[in-house]
């Protein structure tokens, strides 16, 4: 679109208008009469390409291509966007470019012909700052290709993870039916069978970390509350990993209060926060030792403790130990199939629950992991 000479008032009062005015179009401008002289530069055209738009005014356009070449950072685009545009005298053009010099920038370059009464009267170029527009543009770009992968992690990492569990839960009923025949087996076959029952268990435990961590970070870990026997989900954690506490040769035991009121809770999520928690006390306490469950009730709220006489828990490794996929170097020498998630995810089930979870430890003295649930979430 030609651009048009339209009135302008011509009394010598508003002379001294002309370059306050063109200093306030927020975006640099200069303009080369049909002859090829500069009549006009603004004070971001300066700023934009280093060159001073005073000294610019009045010398032919063809006598700053060498600095503004200099600026750009690629050297042909001054004959891309001034020389080849002022020979075409009939059309627009909008052009980016990057400037390198004095500062990096990109800018958007426009250019239409100026007409008057029907004759040709020169070129105007106005020239934007776009390089805020193009980064907000590369972040979405590389935000949402970050966004789409973690979505297709997170879709192969469950059906991976459900497709791992179904034949592994079937190893370990088969090795479970096996163990439980004293007769049936030798002792050094019964002692291997052991050693795989346990990674079976492990790798179990990892699928299930897994699964949550995804949900955890999708956000589609829901709560489906009900009247919950928390002494009952207690028990059943216990007789769950009764039998890989035999296996390590440590001692597990339950105490429970009496009256302990129901908790309006979801149950099963509660069960694998607890379990997390009794399992890596068994794990990490070494042969002889013991891990002691009990169960109470406080005037505002139940609480389950957890407490062992394991290798306990440096001061370093304690203000990191809720940390996703955070393991110490002594629990990777002691478990070194283990996922990192157990704690994290443990603390995520029990802060969805308006609970607290806290611990005691002492480095090589064992660990204390105490879990409050509100009686106000009773029911």
């Amino acid at each position: 679109m030609e651009t048009m000479i339209g009135h302008v008032a011509q009394p010598a009062r508003y002379k001294d208008l002309f370059e306050p005015l063109l200093d306030a179009v927020p975006c640099a401008l200069f303009y080369v009469d049909a002859a090829g002289v500069v009549q006009a530069a603004n004070g971001l055209f300066g700023v934009f390409f280093g060159l001073d738009p005073v000294e610019a005014v009045g010398r032919p356009v063809s006598s700053l291509a060498d600095a503004w070449s200099r600026a750009m950072a690629e050297p042909m685009s001054y004959h891309e966007v001034v020389a080849h545009p002022f020979e075409e005298r009939s059309s627009d053009f909008v052009r980016d470019v990057e400037v390198i010099a004095p500062e990096h920038r990109y800018l958007e370059v426009a250019s239409s012909p100026v007409r008057g009464s029907g004759a040709y009267l020169g070129r105007l170029w106005t020239i934007r700052d776009v390089t805020r527009d193009r980064e907000i543009t590369e972040l979405k770009i590389r935000y949402g290709g970050l966004r789409n992968a973690d979505e297709i992690k997170s879709k192969f990492l469950t059906v991976a993870s459900h497709q791992l569990r179904t034949p592994m839960n079937s190893m370990r009923w088969n090795l479970e039916l096996m163990l439980s025949d004293d007769k049936a087996i030798s002792a050094q076959s019964r002692g291997m069978l052991h050693e795989v029952y346990q990674s079976v268990l492990a790798g179990l435990s990892i699928i299930d970390d897994m699964l949550l961590a995804v949900d955890i970070e999708q956000r589609t870990l829901r709560l489906e509350k009900a009247s919950v026997d928390i002494a009952e989900t207690v028990s059943k954690v216990i007789r769950d990993h009764a039998r890989s506490a035999s296996l390590r040769s440590v001692a597990l035991s339950l105490t429970v209060a009496k009256g302990l009121p129901p908790l309006f809770i979801d149950g099963g999520k509660m069960e694998k926060a607890l379990g997390r928690l009794v399992d890596n006390a068994i794990r990490y306490t070494p042969p002889g030792g013991h891990v002691d469950v009990g169960v109470f009730a406080g005037k505002d709220d139940v609480s389950v403790s957890i407490r062992d006489t394991g290798i306990g828990i440096t001061e370093e490794d304690q203000a990191r130990l809720f940390g996703r996929f955070y393991r110490s170097e002594r629990s990777i020498k002691l478990n070194p199939d283990a996922s990192g998630l157990g704690l994290y995810i443990a603390k995520y089930i029990i802060d969805a629950h308006d609970g607290k979870i806290g611990f005691r430890s002492k480095e090589g003295r064992g660990s204390t992991f105490t879990v409050s649930l509100p009686r106000r979430a009773a029911k």
